[in-house]
């Protein structure tokens, strides 16, 4: 049975050695040319006559070894062959740059070299080489005639199967390997005809003209051979491609679940499910309407048919009377009387505590960087930053400009080299392009003044890969021309150099065969494309309608490193400012803009806020005031009570702001503009209520100022404490918020509204008492020495009438309640609104676009638009290896590489993997990788290398030398920054390093948030694949994504969860205040949340349709909406269970009548008059937010407070047993 196998095994051996003998030998061998002859300085080979055209053995193993390692056709060193050992070496030297590009992948290489090793030694040339041209030599050993040109007659299918197993070749510095292989095709127009016909170019890469022909005529036979596959190895000893080069060798890459939107009939599911649950609510509350439509009332069958109901309720309530006086009332009764019998110890006391809190105010500091205001700084992608920062470098600083031809079109032209006709957007226009290169010129050229007089230019600030004198790395399409305007005006084909550098940005000197510069910029990498060019649909750069100018200059970590830089920029956005061409379309942007802007946005908008608080303090001081007639107008008003009562509220942040920088906190430019005007809009409401209920509480026969006061605050203390510790506790809650700007602004927030109500129920009511005796004195408001000419008989005489806002509310609309048919109506109408609500709120975005962050009037708006117009390639991603990873163990360095050998789940596989799913993993490219080219410089450009070094050895080397036309893969320009090396006493460790590719074009939050959600799916699954195969402690392993816009991003990846907790919490705060202070009775306390519940979820409502995305500072809104909404509730629900009528429809006249036309005049409209004023404010961010949103509050919290709670207190409310 052995003795079997042997047999098959050789006979298997000797038919695969018969076949490839027969496709390099036959009876008839013949060379068409051989050796070399010298001509004007070049070589070219000798065409072969007479003996000279009969194959020869090679004569040495180390050379037929070497071709062997490419040529895997010729197996027999004693074979003859048409190569000399001169031929033999050349092509080996030659195929060394075809090893650099494709050499990581096999079977491509393999199947290209073939073209080359059968044309240079095959002993059959004769049968598919046909010497076309030639010139006379001096005599050679192999005749006298050079070769000028030939036809090489090669089979279609061979070419075309050669180029499939190299169409996805990579190239870890330029892309597509085709970018290479097809000169200035590049890989845009590489076919393989094309890519036949540069490799036959002359004078390179070709020492002579080669002209490829698919069909031949006898005698001639195409050359033609079984290409490899990219997923099969070419030969034994070799591997197949890597995924990275071959996704047909790629393991498989499972993507995560995606979200879709789920429909019932072409009904969004959300909407059809609550829409039917809703119908079923309708239909079973108009039913049992129509069961008691015999009866006089649905209140009486109501009343009849929860009897039961009502006796249980009437325990629930304390009893079956009306609210009786509390503890707290009582201590609010002596609080009052406290302070209204010694008003100015107390407003003394008040103004030394505020004095004293406000002394914290010398240690204030602000804070305005926006990653450390909104990003944590322990969260995971502030983290990675600071680690990315620390041992890889800060990313650069980033000033770009984007030009568009306002007036230009495209146009069409032929290009001759290739014979293709294509057509050019309308930036390509010669002067058009020379006016954009003169602006960029001019830009270089700039100069800033620094410090101490000192004059910054971009070359001292710019970034230089190659380091030195070198020139800054700009990328334009105007680095296609070496930033040289001659070479645009003196090159008559200056567009096929643009079609060369479009398809081929790394094309050198030597490859360009239209203008002999190359693509490579001045400062000696390139300027790719989808970099330099935008407004194009897919890869049709040609079509490009904008030439974007990216200038990169250094970053450091610390800010004061950053000061020349930031001189620099400023004087370029002035400059941009003002420069003006008649045909330029201009969009700019620089690294410090958007805190300039920010900073200019609060400055601007101070304007706004000021008339806003001056809105509501004018409102305030003459609402507060009850006027009979002109003539008593000074004595009736109470203007110097209000502008009392605005003064406590500046004064309580002012109080908090100190208290909070005593201890260290640090303040941001939002707590000025926004926290007075919140507190003011909501403190003024204590004020309004206090008052007004003063002017509408009878003094008892009897009763002193002070005692009456004290009975007032003792009414509607409870009432304003629960709104006030309601308040304050959703803001504490909200400040559990990790965003340090939303954390601050909770914080100084909450404790200001905790001050100010205590300087209400304190100072204020000390002012109070004494404005209540000016006016018993008759002295004027604003002019207190001066006193009114009016008796106390004409005061008596003339009374007080109800305002109109009181008696609307009493004569018109709160008897609406007792109609049914209202009451029906209400209910059902805002049962709708919640249902929609809800069916809408899974539909809010998520995020802050930049765009609102910065005022209308900004040259950012502009540029932020170009960019979703105008990119074509998203921000920079880096996937970073941390420092314990060990990279002189092999199997450590084959899941990290794709060279050949490595891991099918390495990490620049997978990063390829996710690429070839670009629409879902938002990665738009390979993965830079320093480990692949490290390796290729190696073997193909490292003179002192040798396989016995380790791996470290010349890695300093490799990152220290800038790559050239003979060698292209040293790492200096490239990788630079990407790996972290420590001089160590053996040479040198690797630390950290990193592997960049790109994201996809990004444009709105939700594409940015995918982005930072893909980019951490990816790189986890790289880790867990990594520390399956990897060699030692597997903890070591950590790779973590890295993008500069991360840090802003990542709060919304769990921003559901976390707006969801801070509002339950709040929920559960507000509850736990409402029953302390209602005493434990769980009606009133259900009223109040059940209505807060429906305000915020209607709110949320119109968020959606008002296009407020959620983020923190809705998430703070919504937050602080819950604190608010008590307002709207609180008085009117105490109103109702201070009452003795039996029916609650009487007792929800009664309370509307008495606290509704408060609620309405103290909450709602000072509110709204505040608010109204910020939709005219600058920034974007306070219309949507604070003025979009603020206004929803209280016209959905208004219209709830006063129009539904009524109904449901009038509906379901219990009814009380006469006494």
């Amino acid at each position: 049975m052995t003795n079997g196998k042997n047999t098959v095994g050789t006979m298997r051996r000797w038919i695969s050695l018969c076949l490839i003998m027969e496709l390099a030998v036959s009876t008839n061998a013949e060379c068409v040319f051989k050796g070399q002859c010298d001509i004007y300085l070049t070589v070219k080979p000798c065409v072969s006559e007479g003996d000279d055209t009969k194959p020869e053995p090679l004569n040495s193993t180390r050379l037929f070894n070497e071709l062997r390692k490419f040529c895997s056709d010729f197996v027999d060193p004693e074979e003859p062959l048409c190569c000399d050992s001169v031929s033999a070496q050349n092509i080996i030297n030659q195929m060394k740059t075809l090893d650099a590009v494709v050499g990581h992948c096999p079977s491509c290489y393999v199947n290209i070299a073939r073209i080359f090793c059968q044309s240079t030694c095959s002993p059959n040339q004769h049968e598919f080489l046909n010497v076309t041209s030639w010139t006379p030599v001096n005599k050679t050993r192999y005749g006298n005639k050079a070769v000028l040109g030939l036809t090489y007659y090669i089979s279609e299918d061979y070419i075309n199967s050669a180029y499939a197993s190299c169409s996805t070749v990579t190239n870890p510095q330029t892309g597509s390997a085709l970018t290479l292989l097809c000169g200035n095709f590049g890989a845009l127009y590489c076919t393989p005809t094309n890519l036949l016909k540069f490799m036959g170019s002359s004078p390179f890469p070709s020492p002579f003209q080669i002209n490829f022909s698919y069909t031949a005529l006898d005698p001639f036979i195409p050359l033609n051979a079984n290409a490899t596959p990219c997923n099969k190895s070419p030969f034994n000893g070799s591997s197949p491609c890597q995924c990275v080069d071959c996704s047909s060798t790629c393991p498989p890459f499972p993507l995560p679940p995606q979200e879709c939107d789920l429909s019932i009939f072409g009904i969004d599911v959300w909407f059809f499910t609550l829409s039917l649950f809703f119908s079923v609510l309708v239909v079973a509350y108009i039913s049992t309407l129509c069961v008691y439509r015999r009866r006089r009332s649905l209140l009486t069958a109501l009343t009849t048919a929860t009897s039961e109901y009502d006796e249980i309720v009437s325990e629930m309530n304390d009893g079956e009377k009306a609210d009786r006086p509390c503890v707290v009332m009582s201590a609010f009764e002596r609080l009052g009387y406290v302070c209204a019998s010694r008003p100015w110890l107390v407003i003394l006391l008040g103004l030394a505590c505020v004095i004293l809190f406000s002394m914290g105010n010398l240690r204030f500091e602000v804070v305005t960087d926006p990653v450390e205001l909104w990003s944590v700084s322990t969260s995971l992608a502030h983290t990675q930053r600071d680690y990315y920062n620390k041992h890889l470098g800060p990313f650069y600083r980033i000033e770009q400009v984007i030009v568009r031809n306002k007036y230009g079109k495209s146009f069409n032209y032929t290009d001759t080299e290739r014979n293709l006709e294509h057509e050019f957007g309308p930036v390509f226009e010669r002067k058009f392009f020379l006016d954009v290169l003169h602006l960029q010129q001019e830009i270089m050229a700039l100069k800033a003044t620094f410090k101490d007089n000192k004059t910054v230019v971009l070359d001292d600030i710019c970034f230089k890969p190659l380091g030195g004198n070198h020139k800054c790395a700009i990328q334009s399409a105007a680095n296609w021309f070496q930033n040289q305007a001659t070479h645009i005006i003196n090159g008559t084909k200056y567009l096929e150099h643009i079609i060369d550098c479009v398809s081929s940005a790394t094309i050198t000197r030597d490859f360009d065969n239209v203008l002999k510069i190359g693509c490579l910029g001045d400062f000696g990498g390139p300027s790719y494309s989808y970099v330099a060019l935008g407004g194009y649909n897919g890869t049709d750069a040609l079509k490009a309608r904008s030439l974007i100018l990216t200038f990169l200059v250094n970053n450091h970590v610390n800010d004061s490193d950053n000061a020349q830089a930031i001189a620099w920029e400023r004087e370029f956005v002035k400059f941009m400012k003002r420069y003006n061409h008649s045909h330029m379309d201009i969009s700019f942007l620089s690294e410090s803009s958007i805190n300039d802007e920010l900073t200019r946005a609060s400055v601007s908008d101070v304007w706004t806020i000021v008339i806003s608080y001056l809105f509501m303090f004018a409102y305030v001081s003459f609402a507060l005031g009850r006027y009979r007639t002109w003539s008593t107008a000074l004595l009736d008003s109470q203007i110097t009570l209000g502008i009392m009562g605005i003064l406590l509220v500046f004064v309580s942040v002012a109080a908090s702001i100190g208290i909070f920088s005593f201890f260290g906190v640090s303040s941001t430019l939002i707590i000025f503009e926004v926290i007075p005007f919140l507190v003011l809009a909501i403190g003024v409401d204590n004020i309004f209520i206090l008052v007004q209920t003063h002017q509408r509480t009878t003094r008892l026969d009897g009763e002193s100022v002070e005692q009456h006061m004290a009975r007032v605050l003792g009414i509607v203390g409870p009432s304003m404490l629960l709104a006030s510790a309601s308040e304050c506790t959703c803001f504490f809650l909200g400040a559990l918020t990790d965003m340090p700007a939303v954390k601050k602004f909770a914080l100084y927030a909450g404790l200001a509204l905790l001050i100010d109500f205590l300087l209400q129920i304190t100072v204020f009511v000390a002012f109070f008492t004494l404005d209540v005796r000016r006016q018993e004195a008759r002295r004027l408001d604003l002019f207190c020495c001066v006193t009114s000419k009016k008796t106390s008989e004409d005061n008596t005489r003339e009374q007080f009438e109800d305002s109109w806002l009181y008696s609307f509310m009493k004569c018109k609309y709160a008897p609406l309640l007792k109609g049914s048919k209202y009451r029906n109506g209400v209910f059902v109408a805002f049962i709708a609104w919640f249902f929609l609500s809800i069916a809408v709120i899974h539909k809010l975005d998520i995020g802050l676009d930049q765009e609102i962050s910065i005022p209308e009037d900004s040259y950012l708006q502009q540029y932020f638009l170009s960019l979703k117009i105008s990119l074509n390639i998203g921000p920079p991603l880096y996937l970073v290896v941390k420092d314990k990873y060990d990279y002189n163990e092999p199997t450590n360095q084959n899941i990290i590489g794709s060279f050949p050998g490595s891991s099918g789940y390495s990490l620049v596989n997978q990063v390829k993997q996710a690429y070839l799913n670009a629409s879902i993993t938002y990665v738009a490219a390979p993965a830079m990788s320093w480990i692949d080219d490290y390796f290729g410089w190696i073997t193909s450009c490292c003179k002192n290398c040798n396989g016995n070094n380790s791996f470290t050895k010349h890695i300093n080397d490799f990152l220290s030398e800038n790559p050239d036309g003979s060698c292209a893969r040293a790492g200096h320009a490239a990788y630079s920054t990407a790996v972290e090396l420590k001089n160590t006493t053996d040479g040198f460790e690797i630390l950290a390093t990193s592997f960049m590719t790109y994201h996809s074009v990004l444009k709105t939050s939700t594409d940015y948030i995918a982005a930072l959600r893909m980019s951490r799916y990816l790189t986890d699954r790289i880790q867990e694949k990594v520390r399956d195969s990897y060699v030692g402690n597997k903890n070591d392993v950590e790779v973590f994504p890295y993008s500069v816009f991360y840090v802003f991003y990542e709060q919304y990846l769990t921003i559901w969860r976390d707006t969801a907790i801070h509002l339950l919490l709040s929920f559960l705060g507000v509850l736990t205040i409402t029953l302390l202070l209602t005493r434990f009775r769980l009606l009133p306390t259900l009223a109040i949340c059940v209505t807060i519940l429906m305000i915020v979820l209607d709110v949320m409502g119109i968020m959606y349709f008002a296009g407020i995305a959620l983020n923190a500072i809705s998430m703070v809104n919504l937050v602080m909406c819950v604190g608010i909404s008590v307002e709207f509730c609180s008085h009117v629900t105490k109103a109702f269970y201070s009452r003795s009528e039996e029916l609650p429809v009487d007792r929800a006249v009664g309370a509307l009548t008495e606290v509704g036309s408060s609620v309405l005049s103290g909450i709602t409209m000072t509110k709204f008059a505040g608010v109204l004023v910020l939709a005219f404010a600058k920034s974007q961010l306070f219309v949507v937010f604070y003025f979009r949103m603020y206004l929803s509050i209280v016209l959905v919290g208004s219209a709830h407070g006063l129009i539904f709670l009524p109904v449901v207190l009038a509906m379901f409310g219990p009814t009380l047993k006469p006494v």
